[in-house]
């Protein structure tokens, strides 16, 4: 759920990178705000039926599979 630079950060919990994006965010308070909005959105794009959706996809997928490697 995290796009980097888009809705947040992945980073390694070194401490000279997680100080470097405790800096970044003091000093940028308007992007944390682009943050929040843009996890807003990224969020409603998931939903418990779309999850569903997926999962009978790849059951589907790996049944069809395993039935054309028998013939």
């Amino acid at each position: 759920l995290i796009k980097e630079g888009i809705n947040g950060f992945v980073i390694n919990p070194e401490k000279e990178e997680f100080y470097k994006v405790l800096r970044w965010i003091q000093k940028s308070p308007n992007e944390i705000e682009s943050f929040k909005n843009n996890s807003g959105k990224i969020i409603k794009e998931f939903s418990l039926e779309k999850l569903s959706a997926c999962i009978e996809d790849l059951i589907n997928a790996k049944v069809k599979l395993k039935q054309l490697s028998r013939n």
